[in-house]
């Protein structure tokens, strides 16, 4: 606690007095070093970090022991695979550093040959990751430059956002009803499903069909859309995702926050071959209430996956969006065909 002693400079006090709080500062480090030691020993072993051993009750005469058998061979292959992968992901990583350097330079030259080669990393990633049937990590991906408030479509009103560039790509006349709807959803799907960007198309209240592109990992519309014009609009995103892959991600929290903030309905997500929607029913649902719906839906789907209710490669945010749904009535997720 705080007192009259304590609080004299370290300049005022006499050579013994300095002396006395090095070693009482020692004794204190020295402790603090230890328990950290004790905590750090309680991780490992059975329940510690990256332990995956379930614990049931056993009753003498009554249970049946039925252990899970891994095969050792699939487990060496997986692990080194895995372990490949961990290269990829951080030689995307240290390149994507590098052009980010360039940019800050304004090197222009150096920035095209870095894509070239992030490309080509790209590539190689994808093939891996088919051949040995893996799921590709993008937030593994990602550099400090790149992460923003928001991993779905908006920047939560940050229009400054790394690596966002909303560039408009089209702007139209079109009535909005649920024809018109449906069909920008059609259209969107045949050309974005696969694009290696994340995209948008917006069609607003007031007649106008927007197509807005973005980064590899962001769109923010509210680059080019006031967000008045933004309120009831339809819209329809993406995730990228490589060519020909079946992804299963669904609507993050930054892309709900969104929705709840514009009041926007309905919203469509294309991530692949998959397509969802989402509709928000109550407009009084405000971003805290959004946020602590999608951190409930976290719990529960984590449990379910104690309980092997679902597999360990269940899709994150596809599961999330299941339970959110289950929970709160107000959150209308559908999986469409």
């Amino acid at each position: 606690m705080a007192n009259e002693n304590n609080l004299i400079p370290n300049s005022q006090r006499t050579p013994n007095e300095r002396r006395e709080n090095a070693r009482k500062a020692g004794i204190a480090s020295g402790k603090a070093r230890r328990a950290k030691k004790r905590r750090h020993e309680s991780w490992k072993g059975l329940g510690g970090v990256n332990c995956r051993h379930r614990m049931f009750p056993f009753f003498p005469g009554i249970c049946t022991p039925n252990p899970i058998h891994y095969d050792e061979a699939e487990n060496e292959r997986v692990y080194k695979a895995t372990q490949r992968q961990r290269k990829l992901e951080r030689d995307i990583r240290n390149l994507k550093k590098r052009k980010a350097a360039a940019e800050a330079i304004g090197d222009s030259e150096t920035q095209e040959l870095l894509d070239k080669k992030l490309e080509r990393k790209y590539q190689e990633i994808n093939a891996f990751c088919r051949a040995n049937g893996l799921k590709r990590d993008y937030a593994r991906e990602l550099i400090s430059e790149q992460v923003t408030k928001s991993r779905g479509y908006h920047s939560e009103n940050d229009k400054n956002a790394p690596y966002s560039n909303a560039t408009l790509e089209s702007v139209v006349k079109k009535e909005y009803n649920e024809e018109n709807i449906q069909q920008m959803v059609n259209d969107f799907q045949k050309q974005y499903a696969y694009a290696e960007k994340e995209h948008i198309m917006v069609l607003t209240r007031g007649g106008k069909l927007y197509n807005i592109a973005g980064s590899q990992y962001v769109v923010n519309p509210s680059e080019i859309i006031d967000d008045k014009d933004m309120i009831g609009a339809a819209t329809v995103h993406n995730h990228p995702v490589p060519d020909g892959d079946t992804h299963a991600d669904a609507f993050s929290i930054e892309d709900l926050v969104e929705t709840v903030r514009l009041k926007t309905s309905p919203d469509y997500l294309i991530t692949g071959d998959k397509k969802y929607m989402v509709e928000i029913t109550d407009l009084t649902l405000d971003e805290d209430q959004i946020r602590e719906l999608y951190d409930r839906a976290t719990l529960r789907t984590f449990e379910k996956r104690i309980e092997r209710l679902i597999s360990d490669d269940y899709y994150r945010q596809l599961e999330i969006m299941r339970s959110l749904s289950e929970l709160d009535k107000r959150v209308k997720f559908y999986e469409l065909l």
